[in-house]
C-alpha cells in the first residue's frame, strides 16, 4: 500500500513555479542590461555594469577609475567630453585644453590659440603654457600618445612637399615639450598630417591660420616600458 504524506508537508514553502518564474525574470533582466550596454560600447558604462554585478555577487563594489586608467578617468571626470565636439577640461589665460572622444581614444587640442607662426615649427610663447597643461593632464597615465602636426596650406606657410616636413617639425616640437614635462618618450610618436583635415577651408589667410595646429590623440593601447 502506498504511503501518503501529510498534506501539510506537501504545501510547505513557496510553490515550485514561483522559483522558476523568479529565475526566468532574473535571466531576462540580465539579458536586457547586457544588450543595452553592448549596443553602444562605453568603458565607463561597462565598468559600472561590472561593479553592479560584483555587488550582486556579494563582493565589494569597484572604486572609480584613476589616472592609470586614463580614458575611463577622463570620461568620468569630464562627462561632456563624450558629447559631439568634446569639451574644455582646462583653461590657461583664456586658452582651452579641449578633449573629444574619438574612435582611437581621446583627441586633445588647443582652443583659442594658433600655436605656430607662418612657416615656423617653434611653439609661440602664448601656446607653450597650454601644451604644459596638456602634459599635466596626461601625467600619471600610461596610454600611447600620437602627436599630430598640421600645416595651414597657405602659400606662405607651406609650398610643395614642405608642408609635410613642417607639420612633422611642429609635432616634434610639441612631443619634446611633453617629454620635458615628464611624459615618457616611449609613449610618444610624432606624426605629420600636412594640409590634411583642415579645420577651416577658406581663402582668407587669417582664417586658415587655425589650421596651423597640433593634436594629441590618446590611444586605447597601453604603453609598457621595456624591461
Amino acid at each position: 500500500m502506498p504511503i501518503l504524506r501529510p498534506r501539510a508537508y506537501v504545501e510547505e514553502g513557496a510553490a515550485v513555479w514561483t522559483l522558476t518564474f523568479a529565475d526566468l525574470t532574473m535571466q531576462v533582466l540580465i539579458f536586457f542590461v547586457l544588450f543595452f550596454s553592448l549596443s553602444s560600447p562605453d568603458i565607463v558604462k561597462l565598468k559600472a555594469l561590472a561593479a553592479e554585478f560584483q555587488v550582486l555577487a556579494g563582493g565589494a563594489p569597484l572604486g572609480p577609475p584613476d589616472r592609470s586608467q586614463f580614458i575611463p578617468w577622463v570620461l568620468m571626470e569630464y562627462q561632456d567630453v563624450a558629447r559631439p565636439g568634446g569639451a574644455a577640461v582646462k583653461s590657461v589665460q583664456g586658452k582651452d585644453v579641449l578633449v573629444e572622444r574619438v574612435h582611437e581614444g581621446l583627441k586633445i587640442s588647443l582652443g583659442g590659440v594658433v600655436p605656430f607662426a607662418e612657416g615656423e615649427s617653434a611653439l609661440l610663447p602664448e601656446a607653450a603654457p597650454v601644451v604644459d597643461e596638456v602634459a599635466d593632464l596626461l601625467r600619471g597615465s600610461f596610454n600611447r600618445i600620437e602627436v599630430r602636426g598640421f600645416a595651414a596650406g597657405n602659400r606662405e606657410d607651406a609650398e610643395g612637399d614642405r608642408d609635410w616636413d613642417l607639420s612633422f617639425a611642429r609635432a616634434r616640437a610639441c612631443l619634446e615639450r611633453l617629454a620635458g614635462r615628464g611624459i615618457q618618450r616611449g609613449r610618444l610618436i610624432a606624426v605629420a598630417r600636412g594640409r590634411n583635415e583642415p579645420l577651416v577651408d577658406d581663402l582668407d589667410p587669417a582664417l586658415r591660420a587655425r589650421n596651423r595646429r597640433v593634436e594629441f590623440v590618446v590611444s586605447e593601447e597601453v604603453w609598457e616600458p621595456s624591461r
